[in-house]
């Protein structure tokens, strides 16, 4: 940290660098990203596990096809109804130990399955619906973590590479699961192999997963012992609101000096649980401060420092503020000429005591949001329900290699995640592109990508030739991770993991609703026009959801959806700029 030296005294100036590649990857923010997806990855090979081992279930427990249905199903019962509940936890308390406990909490259960199974088919579907249940809170902690850990300058590739857990979780889950479950493992004396070890190996990963979470992970970059404070600054620089953490603990703690000079706070931050700081080290103080602002617009972070060594020891007993140093470029955030400021500190005041959820059902932007979800979870439930029986019934391959060709497609998913996060990424640092721009380009490859590619798969006779296309939707589908996948963070900073747990949940509707609506296509018309039209209606769905995304989607944290009441939201709807 160099101090300015026209700076006052008790002023700070900091300048981050632009860091350098290996100073990206040892850093605690990319510490973090392999901790969120190391997590993901562990849900989702407990949540596939059961798809593998289901047939040999069913024939060493006598279930009928119905039962073993229902079996696969009973997950979604649970996640499904888990998710806002969740987030509304999650804003509450924090992130840290929910995601933790989503993950281990379903990874001991999991080891049960085997037992309960052989116990009861009632008491198999219960397990399952409670590991759902569980695994519901999983993405809305990850969402509560975007905003705060994740920087600006590295949001389009960092997100897709946390989310990319999922994709990675399939892969791992589908390949281990086939030779597991045919294997015959003797543990003193006792064959704990065949579909028993599916359950046993993920769930005791999961297990083993959580006490390096509990150990490694922090709440925010504030909360972190070791970080730096040119990395604080990075991550930091660029985002649109400011977060005093300290003052908000201090005045609801009852601190009549913290509470008479009120500040906004911004995000999922933890308020509550930021660490003392000792006043004493100027330097120290400094370090707390600035763990825990948020600079408006994209200029450097200044904090105004104003402590008394001799009469304070802790952050609590004083006051810091972010500075802008250069006007904001958002127009949905005013014209920034400084009018009115009070009011308008007031209004863009982003409060954590309620959620907007009047905003999030009327405001086009979030309604942009939902309407894309309920397409990309179409797409991608669909492909994951529909894709084996395609292969068998209509393409011609048989079960075992239609097995070993589904992984195929997850891995086109994981690696296209990164290298379009990647490619996004560079375009955007290095040939000036906006987040607007990459949004809108990023959603479009994928939607028509993903969806033309279903279509074509399903006009072609060749086998090989269709599965390609298959591969191919799958691969343009990764682009969404720098589109949608980004957006929630992006317009609702303040509730992300509220706002996307909605999205969530309708894109896992869809995910019922869409192979229910493929059968019924199936049923309805003869071969191949039944794939055919279930396909064209995938493509329609696309098509109308990038219509929405084309008109309303933006980049931009919206007022409405920080606002935590409805007299801030309709204010806000009464001085939007006319612009937007």
């Amino acid at each position: 940290m160099n101090s300015h030296p026209s700076t006052p005294r008790g002023k700070l100036e900091f300048n981050p660098p632009a860091p350098s590649v290996w100073s990206r990857l040892a850093s605690k923010r990319w510490e973090m990203v392999w901790l969120l997806f190391s997590g993901i990855v562990v849900v989702y090979t407990l949540r596939v596990n059961v798809s593998v081992a289901a047939q040999k279930m069913r024939d060493e427990l006598n279930w009928s096809e119905n039962q073993k249905g229902l079996v696969l199903s009973a997950f979604y019962w649970g996640y499904s109804v888990g998710q806002i509940p969740a987030s509304y936890i999650i804003q509450r308390v924090g992130a840290k130990w929910i995601f933790g406990w989503s993950v281990a909490i379903p990874s001991f259960l999991t080891m049960l399955v085997p037992v309960a199974s052989r116990h009861s088919f009632g008491l198999a579907l219960f397990i399952r619906c409670i590991i759902g249940f569980f695994e519901s809170a999983t993405f809305p902690a990850v969402f509560h973590f975007f905003p705060v850990w994740v920087p600006q300058q590295e949001k389009t590739f960092m997100i897709p590479a946390i989310v990319s857990g999922m994709y990675m979780g399939n892969i791992i889950g589908f390949s281990i699961s086939g030779v597991l479950a045919d294997s015959s493992i003797v543990v003193a004396g006792t064959d704990i192999g065949g579909w028993p070890a599916v359950f046993y190996l993920f769930g005791a990963l999961g297990v083993a997963w959580f006490p390096y979470w509990a150990y490694m992970a922090y709440e925010s970059p504030a909360d972190h012992p070791s970080i730096t404070m040119e990395e604080l600054a990075y991550i930091a620089q660029g985002k649109q609101s400011l977060l005093t953490a300290r003052h908000q603990s201090t005045a609801r703690r009852g601190d009549s000096r913290a509470a008479a000079s009120p500040s906004p706070d911004f995000s999922s931050y933890a308020a509550a649980h930021s660490p003392m700081i000792d006043a004493a080290n100027p330097m120290q103080a400094a370090h707390g401060a600035l763990a825990r602002s948020v600079s408006l617009g994209e200029g450097n972070v200044v904090l105004n420092a104003d402590w008394d060594v001799s009469a304070t020891r802790s952050l609590s007993t004083q006051r810091y503020q972010a500075v802008q140093t250069t006007v904001s470029s958002n127009p949905l955030l005013g014209d920034g000429d400084g009018a009115d400021e009070d009011d308008d500190a007031e209004e863009e005041g982003l409060a954590q005591d309620g959620t907007p959820w009047l905003a999030f059902f009327t405001h086009p932007v979030s309604l942009t949001l939902f309407v894309n979800s309920w397409a990309g979870g179409w797409i991608g439930f669909t492909l994951l329900s529909e894709m084996p029986s395609y292969l068998t019934d209509v393409l011609g391959f048989d079960l075992t290699s239609a097995g070993i060709l589904c992984v195929f497609p997850y891995m086109a998913l994981f690696f296209s995640a990164l290298g379009f996060g990647a490619l996004f990424q560079y375009l955007q640092n290095d040939h000036d592109w906006s987040t607007d721009r990459v949004r809108q380009v990023a959603e479009f490859v994928s939607f028509l990508g993903a969806a033309g590619g279903l279509v074509l798969c399903s006009f072609m006779s060749d086998k090989y030739v269709a599965y390609t296309f298959m591969i191919l939707a799958q691969l343009l589908l990764g682009a969404s991770q720098s589109g949608l996948g980004c957006a929630y963070s992006d317009v609702a900073p303040n509730y992300s993991s509220a706002l996307n747990s909605i999205g969530n949940t309708i894109g896992a509707v869809a995910g019922i609703v869409g192979p229910i609506a493929v059968a019924s296509f199936i049923s309805s018309y003869p071969d191949p026009w039944g794939w055919r039209g279930a396909f064209l209606l995938t493509f329609l769905l696309a098509v109308v959801a990038l219509v929405f995304w084309a008109k309303f989607q933006t980049s931009f944290p919206v007022p409405e959806l920080n606002s935590s009441t409805v007299r801030q939201y309709r204010r806000h709807r009464t001085r939007r700029s006319p612009a937007v």
